[in-house]
């Protein structure tokens, strides 16, 4: 068996570096900064994303989705959200701790409350 670097593998290598350029940028929020939390209730479903702005760019911290199971999509929907930010809450407590957490989401809750 030959190893050597031929034109297959230098495109190969090009498609790899590409393909990692385009990838989501992921940051460390620095303490105290600012944090938006994008909470989405979908009938079975619940998606969050942790973001921070920098230099006017909303970058990626941390994202997590979760299936309602069992009666859980038939709960109302006060009781979704109440849900979700329990289960958020208990995962990102350090984000809350260390961080104003502005949390935006999909539904219009003011006329629940």
């Amino acid at each position: 068996m030959q190893c050597g670097w031929d034109q297959e593998a230098d495109n190969a290598f090009q498609s790899l570096e590409a393909y990692l350029a385009c990838l989501p940028k992921m940051a460390s929020a620095m303490l105290g900064e600012p944090l938006l939390l994008y909470l989405v209730i979908i009938e079975r479903v619940v998606s969050v994303i942790l973001v921070v702005e920098q230099e006017k760019e909303q970058i990626f911290i941390y994202c997590m989705r979760f299936a309602l199971a069992g009666v859980q999509p038939n709960y109302p929907l006060l009781e979704k959200f109440a849900y979700a930010m329990v289960l958020v809450i208990r995962k990102l407590d350090p984000y809350f701790k260390a961080h104003k957490v502005t949390v935006l989401t999909n539904q219009c809750l003011k006329n629940v409350l």
